[in-house]
């Protein structure tokens, strides 16, 4: 058990949070409250901090591949290091009870006395579905039958080899929606993380195995989120994807291997295919300590025991305590809670009316400029002009309007941007804006098309809404919703479909879906399509889009369907309208926009580049936020979630931040500086700016301390109060094993493991902070190998450190060609100390 921080220390705190939690929310909540004088509590029933997500591997290959595993090691280490952080573990809370303003805390085991706090956040967390039923019994019976939970912690540690063998060619198949989507066990809701975990775990499987066969078996795949359509295209080509659930898992008369009888539709019979390993993909339950907590708090439930908003304002809810939630998500939802308390703690100032800018004029950046207003803020909204959505400017909504073609440059930092505007036949205007939104339109464009442009029986999902909202009598007696244009439409719009079907059949309408994949995310989707069946919509499942035919006929549509349940039958029937989902691409203007922010968009063309340490709404520039379609796969949900975000850290950028900025870090002798502007070109997250014309001065609000324009000054003009040069490099070596290690990844993989003696690890800020200098340096006093130990390229926070390493080390190499040493770059995350030990001391 951990021994509890003598508190005495905060004696003069006047207020104490406790967060009921130790995952991924939890941490991420005693993350931004630990920057404060509050005396937090962190209690977690198990002997360690992190969760489930402790024990998940990290699943980049070449590249990150966004799952935020890596992001729990680098919080659990934060936490260690919080002065006013108390650590309960193997603790559980047995009563709560309001007394006197506060809450009345009791742990088990038990304390001397109880605690007393004044916020709580319900931060518990989520428990993997344990197979039950059929698929519970064969993985109870069956070694090579496990989860994805098994998965990734075999992937974690030593790999596959026990189960696997010395096969090449491995045959193995994913089970998706074990658990999950199961009426009879009260489980009626999507996971919604479990296809994404599963495709991740396929493509990580297929860089260690490149021949292994894969198959995956489905019931609707959730084909959601960013780049998430884009990898599973890729994906989809190396796999093979196998719809509906099978039957049974039985032994095999071949050895070593597992037989799974399966329905085959292509031929009407029941086949029999066998597999070196099976994997259950299984869902999220509420955690067990949510189960003995909510009473206590009298905490209101949804029917799956997920927490409801709680009606207390001295209690949050972070995390999958609320519902199924992913590690971004779940970080997110922490680090607003936390900030919501600081509000409500009077530690966040009085908000002062600053002015916002929201790039966009669509339905998204008018509801983020009213959310900006009603929080006390001005809005700038730069937009086309082209949208019917945006009030009049005299309609008294207090919103500015300019056209963004006339903006012409975004200068300086978050709190001080400047936005030069040049007005038509007008002097140029500078707007000063305290933080930057991005929520410009996305173009929409449908697959389908029809025969003759003039038909006026098709129509979009905006266009049907309105129709179904204002003059409903116009809609035909039978409706076709065709969602297999696409393999996964856009979240938002097959909700909508689903939700305008049912109120076509509770009208006494007949309603149709095409689908080839139904979405059904979030809390509801399930238990809403379900319903949908039952009252009547009729779902039909196509794998192409070219499995329909719609024509015209003196009877309005005709619908020709080769369902793929239905072998070669093909169903006809006639329709009034059809309604189809539009995709959505980046805009055409998407690149002005990332070109005027010096901000990268992700592999489709969207905003935001998916670096897990700028997401959910952030970026790698402080004061520039991202919400709604522009950036990621999102619907009203997601939107409000992101505003809230967003809104709570503009509030806090408004101060700043004691843990981090309390001294200027990074400093530019401007008696050494010769003007070269070498620190104000590289920077990748826009911290330098040039004050008096020409000298150059890191703003401290906007840096993150990666250190790469210190190594990158010609003049040695720019030093790091909190990092000094390694002294290695002034050292005799003596044949000596040198490994430059991030302080985020390789250096947190590192304290896991156990380093030989002839080893020497530097913890730097980041790779981009060791010059070709220093690594020739190292070289000259003896070093026998030098190792830059970074992030996986696209997870450095600083963007470029991975990259600005490997060229740093391809220059050194070929400085070092004649000598015969070689410096190397080895990417690894912070949860990966296995890989660590393997990579950099085979055989140690």
């Amino acid at each position: 058990m951990c021994p509890v921080k003598n508190i005495q220390q905060f004696k003069n705190t006047e207020k104490s949070i406790m967060i009921i939690g130790g995952g991924v929310a939890g941490l991420s909540a005693a993350g931004i409250l630990g920057r404060y004088n509050l005396a937090v509590h962190l209690v977690e029933k198990t002997d360690q901090l992190g969760g489930n997500a402790a024990s998940w591997a990290c699943m980049a290959t070449q590249a990150c591949q966004n799952c935020g595993a890596c992001l729990v090691p680098e919080m659990v280490q934060q936490a260690k290091n919080q002065d006013n952080l108390t650590t309960h573990l193997n603790r559980t809370v047995t009563n709560i009870m309001a007394e006197d303003g506060k809450y009345r805390v009791s742990l088990d085991p038990g304390m001397d006395s109880p605690l007393f706090v004044d916020k709580i956040i319900m931060a518990t967390g989520f428990s993997p579905i344990s197979p039950d039923g059929l698929m519970g019994e064969k993985y109870h019976a069956f070694d090579r039958v496990i989860t994805t939970v098994d998965l990734n912690k075999i992937l974690a540690g030593q790999g596959l080899g026990p189960y696997l063998g010395e096969t090449a060619v491995p045959r193995i198949g994913f089970i998706q929606c074990v658990g999950s989507r199961n009426r009879l066990k009260g489980r009626d809701y999507c996971s919604q993380v479990c296809c994404k975990v599963s495709l991740r775990h396929i493509n990580k499987l297929l860089s260690v195995y490149p021949k292994a066969d894969i198959s995956m078996f489905y019931m609707d795949l959730q084909i959601m989120g960013k780049e998430t359509r884009s990898a599973f295209e890729t994906l989809g080509k190396n796999i093979r994807l196998v719809q509906g659930v099978p039957l049974d898992i039985m032994n095999t008369k071949k050895e070593g291997m597992l037989t799974i009888i399966r329905e085959d539709y292509a031929s009407g019979s029941r086949i029999a295919e066998h597999f070196d390993l099976i994997v259950l993909s299984v869902g999220i339950a509420p955690g067990s300590a949510l189960v003995r907590t909510a009473p206590g708090l009298h905490l209101n439930a949804d029917p799956w025991g997920f927490l409801l908003n709680p009606t207390d304002s001295g209690i949050h809810i972070a995390g999958c305590a609320a519902g199924p939630r992913d590690i971004l998500t779940s970080k997110a939802d922490g680090e607003s809670a936390a900030r919501s308390i600081l509000k409500e703690c009077g530690f966040m100032p009085s908000p002062q009316q600053r002015t916002v800018a929201v790039f966009g004029d669509g339905k998204e950046a008018l509801k983020i400029a009213e959310a900006l207003r009603d929080n006390g803020h001005n809005a700038l909204i730069l937009g086309k002009g082209e949208s019917d959505s945006f009030p009049d400017p005299k309609s008294g909504l207090g919103i500015l309007w300019k056209p963004f073609d006339t903006l012409l440059s975004v200068k300086g930092t978050v709190n001080r941007f400047e936005l030069v505007v040049r007005p038509d036949r007008g002097p140029l205007e500078t707007h000063e804006v305290c933080a930057v939104i991005v929520a410009e339109p996305v173009k929409k464009q449908t697959a389908f098309t029809v025969e003759n442009p003039a038909w006026d029986c098709l129509f979009s999902i905006a266009r049907f809404e309105q129709i179904l909202d204002h003059t409903p009598d116009k809609i035909p007696d039978r409706v076709l919703f065709h969602l297999g244009t696409y393999p996964s439409p856009p979240k938002q719009e097959a909700r909508m479909a689903l939700d305008f079907a049912l109120r076509l059949v509770k009208a006494g309408k007949k309603a149709d879906i095409i689908i080839r994949h139904m979405a059904v995310h979030g809390k509801t989707g399930q238990k809403t399509y379900d319903e949908a069946r039952k009252l009547g919509v009729k779902f039909f499942r196509v794998t192409d889009k070219e499995d329909v035919t719609i024509g015209r006929s003196a009877q309005g549509l005709t619908v020709s369907i080769k369902d793929a349940f239905l072998f070669d039958i093909s169903l006809r029937f006639n329709a009034g309208w059809i309604v189809v989902p539009e995709n959505a691409t980046p805009s055409p203007g998407y690149k002005k926009t990332m070109d005027l922010l010096k901000l990268e968009s992700d592999c489709e063309g969207f905003f935001q580049s998916p670096n897990i340490r700028h997401r959910l709404t952030g970026s790698p520039r402080k004061g520039i936020f991202f919400a709604g379609a522009c950036h990621d796969d999102t619907d009203a949900e997601d939107l409000s979630r992101e505003i809230q975000t967003i809104l709570s850290s503009i509030e806090t950028l408004e101060q700043r931040d004691p843990g981090l900025l309390t001294d200027d870090t990074v400093v530019i002798d401007e008696y050494r500086c010769v003007r070269c502007l070498t620190c104000y070109r590289i920077c990748p997250h826009c911290a330098i700016v040039i004050v008096n014309g020409i000298k150059p001065y890191v703003v401290p609000e906007a840096c993150v301390s990666c250190g790469l324009c210190v190594s990158s000054c010609p003049a040695l003009a720019i030093t790091q109060t909190d990092f000094h040069d390694p002294s290695i490099s002034n050292e005799t070596l003596g044949g000596r094993d040198i490994i430059f290690a991030c302080e985020r990844s390789a250096a947190i993989a590192a304290k896991s493991t156990t380093l030989p003696e002839n080893t020497s690890l530097i913890t730097v800020p980041c790779v981009c902070r060791v010059d070709t200098g220093t690594l020739l340096k190292t070289w000259l006093n003896g070093a026998s190998s030098i190792t830059l130990a970074g992030c996986h390229p696209g997870n450095c926070r600083s963007s470029h450190g991975s990259r600005t390493a490997v060229s740093r080390t391809q220059k050194t190499n070929r400085l070092l060609e004649k000598t015969g040493a070689k410096v190397e770059f080895k990417p690894f995350a912070a949860n990966e100390p296995v890989r660590f030990q393997d990579a950099l001391f085979p055989g140690k």
